[in-house]
């Protein structure tokens, strides 16, 4: 049981590696036709010379906020990898006059083992001299300033580390 629910996750995880959340964008202003309204405001804000290809677009499953609450993000499939890449490396956006963030898409299982290195990533901005980075599905590398290389799959082993050094 323990090898198939691992493969699902595997699956789950890769049927969305090319698919990109779009939070921040105001409910209901991508009409009767979402595809081509997020395929324009992608072109707008990445600037981009034409409107990156999308296979398809909707928003998360989520119940329709209630009037002043956050809106719902957008799942987004897009069908070129490097467009994936410079929506994912992009800066904070604005729409509207309003902040839009572009994440990458996580299973839930995924996103939960992530979030669980959120307190030794912040305690890792404020060390000078050491890069670090939080690959798929949830490996923190720590890079030191002797260029040795850590990698850590438990989050409470990276924050021992991350305090004794």
């Amino acid at each position: 049981v323990d090898t198939l629910s691992k493969k699902c996750e595997d699956l789950d995880g890769r049927s969305r590696l090319n698919n990109i959340r779009l939070v921040g964008v105001l409910e209901g202003s991508e009409g009767q036709q979402p595809t081509k309204f997020v395929s324009a405001l992608l072109q707008d804000l990445l600037g981009l010379d034409a409107k990156p290809a999308l296979d398809r677009v909707h928003c998360t499953l989520w119940a329709k906020p209630a009037e002043g609450d956050p809106p719902r993000p957008f799942v987004v499939c897009v069908t070129l990898f490097q467009d994936i890449m410079r929506a994912r490396e992009s800066s904070p956006l604005l729409y509207e006059g309003k902040c839009v963030f572009i994440f990458p898409d996580y299973s839930t299982p995924v996103a939960k083992k992530r979030a669980l290195f959120t307190k030794v990533k912040k305690e890792l901005h404020s060390c000078p001299g050491i890069k670090f980075g939080l690959l798929f599905p949830a490996i923190l590398w720590i890079i030191l300033p002797n260029g040795q290389i850590c990698k850590f799959k438990d989050s409470v082993l990276a924050s021992d580390f991350v305090e004794k050094n």
